[in-house]
């Protein structure tokens, strides 16, 4: 399994936002937070995202699965925004390797 996180570049942003979409489809359902869910949002501002804060695409195998927004709150914190992936059996297992490649940069 090749599991990697680089930073978003600009032409990752459709194929995240489809996978965003799908990732919070569920919560929309459930919450009905049409304001605020991220099904919502729209690619201008994503972009937006990627270009502002700390914002990486997962890639698994050389595929594009998801993405991480994180944010800096200066002298060395962070804060973990949103992390999205598509909701398919494989990203059980690749949870924990991307919990492991987080956690001693950000934790």
């Amino acid at each position: 399994m090749d599991l990697k996180i680089m930073r978003t570049h600009e032409n990752e942003v459709p194929k995240l936002l489809e996978i965003q979409k799908e990732s919070f489809a569920e919560d929309l359902k459930r919450y009905k937070d049409q304001d605020s869910n991220p099904v919502n949002e729209p690619m201008e501002r994503l972009l937006r995202k990627t270009q502002v804060f700390l914002h990486y695409t997962i890639w698994l195998n050389g595929e594009i699965i998801g993405g991480i927004d994180i944010r800096d709150l200066n002298n060395n914190r962070y804060r973990l925004n949103r992390i999205f992936y598509p909701t398919i059996n494989k990203i059980k297992a690749m949870a924990l390797a991307l919990w492991n490649l987080l956690n001693p940069n950000f934790l």
